[in-house]
């Protein structure tokens, strides 16, 4: 019923990604403040040189053979650059396909085919990303992660901490 694929930044299917960003980054502005550009769209340069790079990981969901999210993870730890960590860089399920556990079905896949160390995170006004990701990461570890809240250089806001796969 679910798929997860795995995208090649050089490859087609990178143009249906860039697509489904526009719609992630629309739904997160109002906590990042990002604004569209002068072609009306939202500019993520970061995020495709992680991606060319090789630095960070793409993913589409597709339910029932729709596209209906992406995911991004970031193939080294966000905060200190270790390259054993998996991060989760940014996370989007259409709400129509919400109520099917999307979300969740993605990140277990996500987490069990990156086995090893994770960092989730969230932004502090990310309210409803830190009740999901709190709810997912405690299903999946079994009460076995560790959850703070930083404020440093890097980072501000909350993170959370487990192993998959072992």
């Amino acid at each position: 019923m679910i798929e997860l694929l795995f995208v090649d930044p050089s490859k087609p299917d990178m143009e249906v990604f860039d697509h489904l960003l526009q719609l992630y980054e629309y739904e997160f502005s109002d906590i990042t403040k990002l604004e569209v550009n002068r072609q009306g769209l939202y500019s993520t340069p970061e995020l495709k040189e992680n991606l060319a790079n090789r630095n960070s990981q793409a993913c589409l969901l597709r339910f029932k053979k729709k596209w209906a999210g992406l995911a991004v993870v970031n193939l080294k730890s966000y905060l200190n650059d270790d390259p054993q960590v998996r991060d989760i860089a940014e996370f989007f399920v259409m709400k129509i396909y919400r109520h099917h556990h999307l979300g969740q079905k993605m990140a277990f896949e996500l987490f069990k085919h990156f086995p090893g160390k994770w960092e989730v995170r969230q932004l502090p006004a990310a309210k409803e990303a830190r009740d999901f990701w709190l709810k997912i990461i405690d299903r999946f570890t079994h009460h076995h992660f560790t959850d703070q809240s930083m404020k440093e250089s890097r980072w501000t806001g909350f993170i959370q901490s487990f192993e998959s796969g072992i």
